[in-house]
């Protein structure tokens, strides 16, 4: 795999190749691998609740796609769950380097009445997970001074998402602003109701929350920070996420 030193190039055909590589080594069911009609999505069979993650839906955030390479091996870490993964939402978008498609459409804002697809595709997908225990997806800022999180939740508890930014916390600085991404933060949390958003530009988390989940957190890196740091800070959001709804 390419190397992930600051500034470098990712060869994603690489990172795909060792993916499917460990996935395989680590008893993960692969579907969609062969880039016909259904997203390449990862699913690890068990007895309990889904848990859901995903990543790669914008192609200029490398660290998400990176850090489920480095999750796939962690066997105990999924012990009692199933889980159904997508790391690469945007494959034309993560090869080209660019946040978009290449038709320059933001997947992450397609959802609702989708026209790409990728989405219709994933969506698709989607229709046959059922209920979600909780999901997770991993996005970067290049205009983030820190780390932060989108948090979904119908459950008023704040407490949980702070556990949560704390581990990413040990790896990069929190994102102090009041106002992050245009919405209001408090310490590095956004806190969404998915049945207050008007738009129709839905991103993923707004569609899994209002189908699929009652808990949705998007944990976001600073594009501008080294990337082992950024992909170390997904990992611990991750296990964090696990660790705060595990049954």
């Amino acid at each position: 795999m390419a190397s992930t030193a600051p500034g470098s190039s990712i060869d994603w055909d690489c990172w795909r190749v060792e993916l499917l590589a460990c996935a395989a080594a680590h008893g993960w069911r692969i579907r969609g691998a062969d880039g016909g009609d259904e997203p390449l999505c990862l699913e690890r069979e068990g007895a309990g609740p889904v848990f859901y993650l995903s990543s790669g839906i914008h192609g200029d955030e490398p660290s998400g796609p990176l850090a489920i390479l480095a999750l796939l091996a962690r066997d105990s870490l999924w012990q009692g769950w199933r889980v159904v993964c997508f790391p690469e939402l945007n494959p034309r978008g993560l090869r080209a380097g660019t946040r978009e498609n290449p038709e320059g459409i933001d997947l992450n804002r397609d959802y609702a009445q989708p026209v790409t697809g990728e989405i219709r595709r994933h969506r698709r997908a989607l229709a046959a997970l059922g209920p979600v225990r909780a999901a997770v997806c991993l996005h970067e800022d290049w205009e983030a001074a820190g780390v932060y999180l989108y948090y979904l939740h119908r459950d008023a508890s704040v407490e949980p998402s702070r556990r949560v930014l704390a581990a990413m916390r040990r790896h990069l600085p929190v994102d102090l602003s009041p106002l992050i991404d245009g919405r209001e933060a408090d310490q590095g949390l956004i806190h969404r109701r998915p049945e207050d958003y008007a738009g129709q530009d839905w991103p993923e988390a707004i569609y899994l929350a209002r189908h699929h989940t009652d808990i949705c957190y998007t944990l976001e890196t600073p594009s501008g920070q080294i990337l082992e740091q950024r992909v170390a800070a997904h990992v611990a959001g991750v296990e964090a996420v696990l660790a705060e709804v595990r049954p």
